[in-house]
């Protein structure tokens, strides 16, 4: 094995991958997928895409996972060194001022879910001279398809309503905790540590999922949830070991609604698998400081279940005091809404 200055991940990703007893695989595989440059093929899938998952900090440098909707083709990619997204964000959303600003890291994810791939581009991003978000690479790859529940997007039509009003308050309301308690899937940014120049370092953004129910809701401050086994590189669970703010993002296509999560979370490793029915060997705990719900229009999305997931660590997710919980009843003003079909 190289040193570890040569190696793609951070310090906390190496020691999660070796208390995974997966180390010496996850350098190997890593090695071998993770560029400094997008390849064809990457530049091909993201621009044949209707939904992108973003992660970064806002002005106070807490994290958030937000979503980017267009029709195919809003994504491009002029060169393999940068990706240029034409869509805003909703002006509600927590990112919208952040990205407007300087630039900043950003993790971006895409994903297409009815083929069950996904492909993460990290990076620095600026707002171009057309007003288009342009993410320049520092790191991508590709990960598998593992725990994704297909389904197949179409954006709504042009009578989407129009975004309603943003409602703050300090803990999750009974609507939130509903919504969580019913996910089969959600969206987790995190941070990795190290200098700017380091293309380790910066906000990642991922995906979850799992069996209907996988999250569990600690009350109006907090939520749990197991993390599978997947593709063994470990970036989230590494960068929450060293830094634990975390954003989550839920989108529910059964009634349209988006939640939007940011805290604090704590990874607790499992020895035994965990009662929900998968070998957990790790946990984790989210406590997020803020969240964000909107409404879009949906219709009943056909989902296929995988099954037999193998969980490693559960983490906890908890709302901090004197932090806001952020509403709103649109997913974005200046792309289409997705509909599930």
């Amino acid at each position: 094995m190289q040193s570890r200055d040569d190696s793609p991940f951070h310090a906390g990703e190496r020691a999660a991958q070796a208390r995974a007893g997966v180390r010496v695989q996850a350098e190997a595989i890593g090695r071998r997928i993770i560029r400094s440059r997008l390849s064809a093929q990457h530049r091909a899938f993201f621009r044949q895409l209707s939904l992108l998952v973003i992660g970064a900090l806002d002005g106070r440098g807490r994290a958030w996972a937000s979503p980017i909707t267009g029709a195919p083709g809003f994504i491009d990619s002029a060169s393999d060194a940068a990706l240029v997204i034409d869509a805003r964000l909703d002006p509600g959303d927590p990112l919208a001022r952040a990205l407007n600003g300087d630039p900043q890291e950003l993790g971006a994810l895409g994903i297409e879910l009815r083929a069950r791939r996904r492909n993460r581009v990290n990076g620095r991003a600026r707002i171009d001279e057309r007003g288009a978000l342009e993410l320049r690479v520092t790191q991508a790859f590709g990960n598998c398809p593992q725990h994704i529940h297909p389904r197949t997007l179409a954006p709504a039509g042009p009578s989407a309503p129009a975004p309603g009003p943003v409602d703050d308050a300090p803990t999750l309301s009974r609507a939130d905790r509903a919504l969580i308690a019913r996910a089969d899937t959600f969206f987790i940014a995190s941070v990795g540590p190290g200098a700017p120049d380091d293309p380790r370092a910066g906000v990642d953004a991922s995906h979850r999922g799992g069996p209907a129910g996988f999250v569990s809701v600690l009350g109006p401050r907090g939520l749990s949830f197991p993390d599978y086994a997947g593709n063994n590189l470990f970036n989230t669970i590494g960068n929450l070991e060293l830094d634990g703010r975390a954003g989550l993002l839920f989108l529910d296509l059964e009634t349209g609604m988006i939640l939007q999560l940011s805290g604090r979370a704590r990874v607790r490793w499992l020895a035994a698998p965990a009662p929900s029915g998968g070998g957990a060997s790790s946990a984790r705990d989210h406590r997020p400081a803020r969240a964000a719900r909107r409404a879009a229009p949906a219709r009943r999305a056909q989902v296929t279940r995988p099954g037999g997931a193998r969980a490693r660590a559960q983490l906890t997710v908890v709302v901090g005091s004197g932090s806001e919980c952020l509403r709103t009843n649109m997913m974005s003003t200046n792309t289409s809404p997705l509909a599930a079909l």
